[in-house]
């Protein structure tokens, strides 16, 4: 049951490898994972998540959502730059490491808490 209500929330959208884009309103979101497709849904398109809940029969389930705890961290510009240098020439990760969405959706909040533009295998 759970594989269909899958399939029709992702078929709300299209896939191009690293992001999905609605259907509905052409907006993009990082990655195809299914809260955050059900999240836009139910955000900006309350009468068609509703509608795919009944098509999938768990229309009665509400979509319940993990609550996000704030974490206080010292850090510098310099050490997270030095940090993700270490990832590729210490630790051996590919170059690429730093454009996959696991390590987007990981290093994001931190970048972003800095002020600090994201770092990719082209700003490295």
């Amino acid at each position: 049951m759970g594989r269909k209500k899958n399939d029709i929330i992702w078929g709300a959208f299209e896939f191009d490898g690293t992001q999905s884009k609605c259907k509905n309103c052409n907006k993009s979101l990082a990655g195809s994972y299914l809260t955050n497709l059900q999240r836009h849904l139910n955000k900006e398109h309350l009468a068609l998540f509703h509608k795919l809940m009944e098509e999938s029969e768990l229309g009665d389930d509400p979509v319940t959502y993990t609550k996000k705890r704030k974490i206080v961290i010292e850090v510098s510009e310099e050490e997270v730059t030095d940090a993700c240098i270490d990832l590729i020439t210490v630790e051996g990760r590919p170059l690429t490491f730093l454009d996959s969405s696991a390590f987007r959706t990981f290093s994001e909040p931190i970048f972003n808490g800095l002020k600090m533009t994201m770092i990719n295998s082209h700003s490295v």
